[in-house]
């Protein structure tokens, strides 16, 4: 294992798994102990697809309401408290994610980079971190806060780009080599050179343990940086989802076809919307299916206006029904159920 020497700001996270259930334990200087508990690898699958835009899109958000809030008061506590109750459902959402956000929000306080989150920093992203640890002048401090972002977000993106392909690596394998999650991170750990080359980690193992009395977890793995949360757990029932192509772990049914995650442009998550995107792609890739939906509509709409007693719809939709599905299965030309259905549908 990897023998790094332990930060001196302590571990970043705390965490172990229990029955399919990763449970994680983050402690910031500004918060109390925030819990977390996932399926396990869910967070780390949806962090890999998270889009880093979005990302940058919420930081801006927050520099703008720190300038604010520090303009009614300027005040550690009173800015860290509008911050965190503001953004508390994002940060609840994901921890992987969380640790950019609740670092940044420690950031635009006090103007330390956190080694812990960032491991590993290239070219002009570590020429700007540089300049922000020698920098002595309050008012440059400030502009970086929001200069430094985009550096920010690329640290970020190269992050779970490396975690997609770890995931799809681990993927492959893990359909026959029959290990346990940290079964497969000692492997990783100790066999692959990938692995130890690009992950930078310092991982102090103690295997979760209840009190058989208060049932409170006695031992916990120590999670010294970002890098050590994202190694925790490499396993995972991954899918892809029928919707927007990525893959995901199915939570509650296994036979899950759409994942919870909402993809950009979009106001709901996979799941809500996957299966009407589905049914009206089919619909729109079959001309019978489009002209029987077409005239449905219509004739629903002329039922319930009054033009069509309810007895002759039901026994309209249900011939319609019919010879719709002999024209799919072939028994019937598109031309004669074409027919048949401007025939029937728009008659007055």
């Amino acid at each position: 294992m990897s023998n790094h020497k332990k930060n001196k700001l302590g571990p970043l996270a705390f965490g172990y798994t229990e029955n399919g259930i990763t449970h994680m334990k983050m402690q910031w200087k500004l918060l109390l102990q925030v819990d977390y508990s996932n399926v396990i690898g869910m967070n780390l699958v949806n962090f890999a697809f998270t889009n880093e835009v979005a990302l940058a899109e919420v930081m801006t958000q927050m520099y703008a309401l720190y300038l604010e809030a520090k303009r009614h008061k300027d005040e550690n506590a009173f800015i860290a408290m509008v911050l965190i109750e503001q953004y508390m459902p994002l940060l609840e959402q994901n921890y992987y994610v969380s640790v950019y956000l609740m670092w940044y929000i420690e950031f635009l306080l006090h103007g330390e980079v956190d080694p812990r989150v960032f491991t590993k920093i290239v070219g002009i992203d570590k020429e700007l971190f540089q300049i922000l640890k020698v920098q002595d002048d309050p008012e440059a401090v400030e502009i970086l806060k929001y200069k430094l972002i985009p550096s920010i977000c690329r640290c970020y993106e190269a992050k779970k780009g490396l975690v997609e392909v770890t995931l799809k690596a681990v993927w492959e394998e893990q359909q026959t080599d029959g290990l346990e999650p940290l079964e497969r991170y000692y492997k990783y750990e100790q066999e692959e050179p990938f692995f130890r080359k690009h992950w930078n980690s310092a991982f102090t193992v103690k295997l979760g343990k209840r009190d058989e009395k208060t049932g409170d977890v006695l031992q916990l793995t120590e999670l010294d940086t970002i890098d050590d949360m994202l190694q925790l757990l490499t396993k995972g029932n991954y899918k892809i989802c029928k919707n927007c192509g990525m893959p995901f772990i199915p939570v509650g049914r296994a036979d899950s076809l759409y994942c919870n995650r909402i993809m950009p442009g979009w106001t709901k998550p996979c799941n809500k919307i996957g299966a009407n995107l589905a049914a009206k792609k089919k619909v729109n890739s079959n001309p019978a299916l489009k002209i029987y939906r077409q005239s449905y509509q219509r004739m629903n709409k002329r039922m319930e206006q009054g033009y069509l007693e309810r007895e002759a719809y039901d026994a309209w939709v249900k011939e319609a029904a019919e010879k719709r599905d002999q024209c799919v299965a072939g028994e019937l030309s598109y031309k004669e159920f074409a027919d048949w259905i401007d025939a029937t549908s728009r008659q007055r």
